[in-house]
């Protein structure tokens, strides 16, 4: 008996699946940021924080986590741009970077979205400097303008990972 093997034009193959990133956006003084899902454990409201003598400043201080002590870090201070009046719209996204959890105060989350990873560029390099270059993954365009990726394992050095891990 004779095999008759069947091909199929190239046309009918799909093509493979495009990678995709889920990333929570959110707000600081009116520009969109995000951060990867799989590195953010929740979002909360803004609560009650108890502030560390001797913190880095951009540390606000701590809160307690069903149980944990978690260090809570004001990202418009680690970012150095100005302060603002906090508002209701104002959370606290708790993510893990290093192996320790933080909680980044941020002026308000807007949506979970997901990106294939061919809409995400490169940071320009002549944007930032190579310091702070190091928080930022990438760029993305969205219909409502541009979306800054942060780099949620260069967030804090090792040295600062320890003393966030340190303030509880």
């Amino acid at each position: 008996m004779i095999a008759i093997r069947e091909t199929v034009p190239a046309r009918d193959v799909a093509p493979p699946a495009a990678t995709t990133t889920q990333l929570v956006v959110f707000t600081m003084a009116g520009e969109s940021y995000a951060l990867p899902v799989a590195h953010v454990r929740e979002v909360l409201r803004l609560q009650t924080i108890t502030p560390m003598p001797q913190a880095p400043g951009f540390v606000e201080g701590i809160i307690s986590l069903r149980g944990r002590v978690i260090a809570v870090v004001d990202l418009r201070r680690r970012f150095e741009m100005p302060a603002a009046a906090r508002t209701a719209a104002a959370r606290i996204i708790v993510v893990r970077a290093r192996q320790t959890f933080v909680g980044l105060i941020v002026d308000g989350v807007n949506e979970v979205v997901t990106l294939s990873a061919s809409a995400i560029q490169p940071v320009p390099e002549t944007t930032t400097t190579v310091a702070s270059r190091r928080f930022l993954s990438g760029v993305a365009r969205l219909n409502t303008g541009l979306l800054v990726i942060l780099n949620t394992e260069e967030l804090f050095s090792a040295e600062e990972t320890q003393q966030l891990a340190g303030a509880k």
